[in-house]
């Protein structure tokens, strides 16, 4: 009889811990660890602790990835980089610490709707919360910080010009957001010295998230996104390396 990824896995695998050194509107940092493993991965952003925390899912293979990603372009065979040994914090034979913010418990059980969905344990107030996309979880970590064993009171999902920027920033690049026309957010994206402009027409706000589509001005490109985690790595994506946008035919 086959064993599925899920039942072979134990519970500790399962489970990523986030210990929170920094967290606002000028990023975050920290180091995740997968499991009980005490060897870590430092993060210099929230989509950096993101990716760690997918490239994990992919080499488990759990939870599996219902919607494939999208990029600026049209299809193409991309693959995930594996996790990088390079990136691997050591903390030697001292137990993990816990992060100078916060420190979470977070488990992923399913990647519905291109984001995530499962619990996140404050480690500080010992209380545990359900979040219903990366979006939900993002905005559980910045409130129960500041409102130890509170979760963040029911409303219409209409975070993503606090959140967005706080997603995007790292020590490497600065994302400012504005609100120009109900639903529509410009979005400005600086990395290396680099500005690229966005704009953000949001159409839905289904499953705890948003979805919509995302405009690049510089190339002229648009693409539609699923959710707050799709758009957030659509404009990082795009900044990241030279995307060669395929004309339409005259």
């Amino acid at each position: 009889m086959a064993i599925s990824v899920r039942s072979s896995l134990n519970e500790e695998e399962k489970v990523f811990t986030v210990a929170l050194d920094r967290f606002g509107p000028e990023g975050a940092e920290g180091v995740v660890y997968h499991g009980p493993s005490q060897n870590g991965w430092h993060f210099t952003g929230v989509l950096e602790m993101a990716d760690v925390m997918e490239r994990v899912f992919q080499k488990l293979n759990y939870p599996g990835e219902v919607l494939k990603k999208r990029f600026f372009g049209g299809p193409q065979n991309r693959s995930e980089k594996p996790v990088s040994e390079a990136h691997t914090v050591h903390t030697g034979r001292t137990l993990r610490r816990e992060g100078a913010y916060a420190t979470y418990l977070i488990r992923v059980k399913q990647r519905y709707n291109a984001s995530w969905q499962g619990t996140v344990v404050d480690k500080h107030s010992g209380k545990r919360f359900g979040f219903r996309s990366f979006l939900e979880l993002v905005r559980l970590m910045d409130y129960s910080a500041e409102n130890p064993g509170t979760q963040p009171s029911e409303g219409k999902c209409q975070m993503t010009c606090r959140y967005l920027p706080l997603v995007l920033s790292d020590p490497e690049s600065r994302a400012s957001v504005s609100e120009v026309f109900p639903c529509t957010i410009m979005c400005r994206y600086v990395r290396d010295g680099q500005e690229n402009t966005f704009r953000l027409k949001i159409l839905f706000r289904e499953h705890y998230t948003c979805q919509g589509i995302l405009y690049w001005k510089e190339k002229n490109s648009q693409q539609s996104f699923r959710s707050f985690l799709e758009v957030a790595q659509l404009i990082r994506g795009a900044s990241l390396e030279d995307v060669d946008i395929e004309k339409p035919a005259s």
